[in-house]
């Protein structure tokens, strides 16, 4: 465990845990054809006296039983022309019930842009859409005391879309990103979270210059 897992103290916590320690073991299969832009691949985590902080804001260990992580992705681009509709699927399931590690059953990101080049590829353009969705699970809560995340039941998160609307070009080694973030907020009654009492943010316009400057 790292050093504040043992040893801490404030005006609000604090604790001395003599921590044994956390051991992981994983499998790990995967198949790509690059060809047709496809990817999938399993992935089993077996873990032992994994660290965590429980819902008493706490470090904790998890010496009870190990806990088992099985998680399925797939990954296809469809190329039309000159757009593409990329897409990532992931499956997860925690093992041994309620256990100490939250995750969503599902994520996907999925994105939709067009792209070429102009003017003998010294240009090149893409413009497109972002979206990234999970469905609702109970996610760890943050505590800003002790800057760290622990488990809680009392609310869930998810079942939300988040979208993007993106612009990039690219002139030899000039990169410039114009991007328009959760361009879908207002939408929904309560103002989304990924973390538990932490509303994400509104819609924000963000863009950028990156230069190389070559001799």
């Amino acid at each position: 465990a790292d050093y504040l897992s043992k040893f801490y103290m404030s005006n609000h916590f604090k604790w001395d845990n003599p921590f044994g320690k956390m051991n992981t073991t994983s499998i790990q299969l995967k198949y790509a054809n690059h060809k047709h832009y496809f990817e999938t691949g399993l992935k089993f985590f077996n873990i032992t006296g994994l660290f965590y902080n429980d819902s008493n804001k706490l470090p904790a260990q998890d010496n009870i039983s190990p806990d088992k992580l099985f998680q399925l992705f797939v990954s296809k681009d469809f190329h039309f022309g000159h757009f593409v509709f990329g897409n990532k699927i992931v499956y997860q399931r925690v093992m041994n019930g309620w256990a100490v590690l939250h995750l969503p059953d599902l994520a996907t990101r999925s994105t939709l842009y067009y792209e070429r080049s102009y003017f003998e590829h010294h240009l090149l353009l893409s413009i497109g859409i972002d979206v990234f969705f999970n469905t609702a699970y109970y996610a760890d809560a943050y505590m800003p005391a002790t800057s760290r995340f622990y488990l809680q039941k009392d609310k869930q998160v998810g079942n939300y879309p988040y979208i993007d609307i993106f612009f990039n070009l690219r002139i030899k080694n000039v990169r410039i990103f114009i991007k328009d973030e959760h361009v879908n907020s207002g939408i929904s009654a309560n103002a989304p979270e990924m973390i538990p009492y932490y509303p994400m943010p509104d819609r924000a316009l963000k863009f950028g210059i990156s230069w190389i400057f070559l001799d």
